[in-house]
């Protein structure tokens, strides 16, 4: 299952520290994956703070919203998934915590396999920089092997040029 997101999650621990948390949130929103370490991602969200959480439920929203229109228009089948995803409902929250941002997401998912991939390629999205994310595919085609974890320009998210010598 690993194999349908788009960036492996382990990437995460190099752009968020979640070791000095003070308080540990136990979220559940996500199905139970064999294949997939799911638990990085509460990991990570234990690391944000109020404003950023609220700005990746606001990314989360937006793009359930486009996701929702999407359904709405066009011919999917089978007919009854389609209409069970259009009853779900993902509510936008001014004033998010770690707990309604938990209960939220589990309202959303309910335990949906293909609802909690969906959600976790989300939140990869959004918190994985693309910058970070052109920089390795560069690497990859330069063969380069440069640690990019502390780059200033990367915390910038400016890409990098990179030239062939």
């Amino acid at each position: 299952m690993s194999d349908r997101l788009i960036i492996d999650p382990n990437e995460l621990y190099r752009l968020y520290d979640y070791r000095n948390v003070e308080e540990y949130y136990r979220f559940d929103f996500l199905s139970n994956f064999n294949s997939i370490e799911f638990d990085i991602f509460y990991d990570i969200l234990n690391s944000l703070n109020n404003k950023e959480l609220s700005n990746l439920n606001n990314y989360i929203f937006k793009q359930w919203s486009l996701t929702h229109l999407n359904l709405t228009f066009k011919e999917i089948s089978p007919l009854k998934r389609k209409e069970e995803l259009l009853q779900r409902n993902y509510s936008k929250s001014k004033n998010i915590t770690h707990d309604k941002f938990n209960n939220v997401l589990s309202k959303l998912i309910q335990d949906d396999e293909i609802l909690s991939l969906y959600i976790m390629n989300q939140m990869l999205k959004f918190l994985y920089p693309c910058s970070i994310w052109e920089i390795k595919k560069q690497k990859e085609n330069h063969g380069l092997k440069e640690d990019l974890r502390w780059r200033k320009d990367i915390i910038k998210r400016q890409p990098l040029k990179y030239t062939d010598n």
